[in-house]
């Protein structure tokens, strides 16, 4: 009965990490000098609060089920989730990019622009009438 729960904590925590690491490279392939630390410190400087801002209140938003609940089940997987949620915004925040910083994977050099959007224009592709 637990595996739901554990399943919605765990495909929360997973998206952590794709935001941070989306976020890295694209900082690392616009920098002028490829300096990996220089990218984790600016993603975890933007997209980290963001991470921090929302676990907070995903965590504080489920922790009255814990208190409120009357049944002992629907309490503690209350609880269960709200474990899980905060392990996943640590984990994201300090051993993903640990990771990253000492492995150095060979992604950051890919291109990236698929997968997120930017600010800068991109030409219009012509459409034949």
């Amino acid at each position: 009965n637990t595996l739901p729960i554990l399943a919605i904590g765990i495909g929360v925590g997973i998206d952590y990490g794709i935001y941070l690491l989306t976020r890295i490279c694209e900082e690392y392939q616009g920098a002028a000098k490829k300096d990996v630390g220089a990218a984790i410190r600016i993603s975890l400087a933007t997209c980290g609060k963001a991470i921090f801002f929302t676990a907070a209140l995903m965590t504080i938003g489920l922790l009255p089920w814990y208190f409120l609940s009357e049944l002992k089940f629907l309490s503690d997987m209350g609880l269960l989730l709200v474990i899980v949620m905060f392990i996943n915004m640590v984990l994201a925040l300090i051993l993903l990019p640990l990771l990253v910083y000492l492995i150095r994977p060979r992604f950051l050099d890919s291109d990236m622009t698929g997968l997120s959007e930017s600010v800068e224009k991109r030409p219009q592709i012509a459409v034949p009438a």
